[in-house]
């Protein structure tokens, strides 16, 4: 199976093995797959520099249209009190200073609806991939379901427009939580401290420790979740008698 789009082969590929997986569910035909290439991991790397870049571009025009906005209403608010005084000034081009900032204001506005789309088909691309890295990586190193799910959890194939948290700051903060738990080598990778959930200088930081995810579970790392409260044994209780009180009176208490 080949295409000229990473991201395209996604969907493909996943749909492609759940039929081959219902096919043979039921035949006698012993049936299983499995990969034995390296991972994609530059082509995954170029969608989620396409996405941050995206992410970027969307902010700083989200900036730039702030800005203008607050000035073409003070712009508004001085020419209001200039018609306003009985005895009025000259407007001191203010009229011109208005025509020019309103019509930055709507090619602004285009520009970010340009932007906003160019977002949206990079999540889709991204996500695609995201999909395509989690079978490779479970067909690569037969995962569980339960190890699928936590992986799912961790890279985020359905993204989410959001635009206090983004998918990088989430998704490398969800990978150094494992590292620093079911896939920790030593001590040392128990301090590793856990990122702000803002958006960073670069997506450097996210592309390394996916890199370090995929590889330590080739070599036989396995994900596990946290201990749910059910699996967490009770606190054993015992009675403590307390000193009396002033009145002479004592009470008995569990902890």
């Amino acid at each position: 199976i080949q295409s000229n789009s990473f991201s395209a082969l996604g969907l493909f590929i996943c749909d492609f093995v759940q039929r081959l997986s219902q096919y043979y569910k039921n035949k006698s035909t012993k049936f299983r797959l499995k990969v034995s290439s390296t991972l994609p991991l530059t082509e995954y790397f170029e969608l989620i520099e396409e996405h941050y870049k995206a992410r970027v571009g969307l902010d700083q025009c989200r900036e730039l249209l702030g800005r203008h906005a607050h000035q073409f209403r003070a712009i508004q608010k001085r020419l209001l009190s200039r018609f306003k005084d009985k005895t009025p000034a000259s407007l001191s081009h203010l009229d011109t200073l208005l025509d020019g900032t309103y019509m930055q204001l709507m090619a602004l506005g285009e520009k970010y609806d340009q932007l906003q789309f160019e977002e949206e088909c990079s999540i889709r691309h991204l996500s695609s991939a995201s999909l395509l890295i989690i079978l490779l990586l479970k067909l690569s190193v037969g995962l569980t379901d339960e190890e699928e799910s936590i992986l799912r959890a961790t890279l985020l194939p359905d993204i989410q427009l959001n635009t206090e948290q983004g998918w990088e700051e989430i998704v490398d903060t969800a990978i150094v939580q494992l590292l620093r738990t079911s896939l920790a080598k030593s001590v040392k990778d128990q301090s590793v401290t856990i990122p702000e959930l803002v958006l960073p200088h670069d997506c450097q930081r996210v592309k390394r420790h996916i890199a370090l995810l995929c590889d330590r579970l080739i070599k036989g790392g396995q994900l596990t979740a946290t201990p749910s409260l059910h699996e967490i044994q009770p606190i054993s209780t015992r009675r403590v008698k307390l000193p009396p009180l002033p009145e002479e009176e004592s009470i008995e208490t569990d902890q």
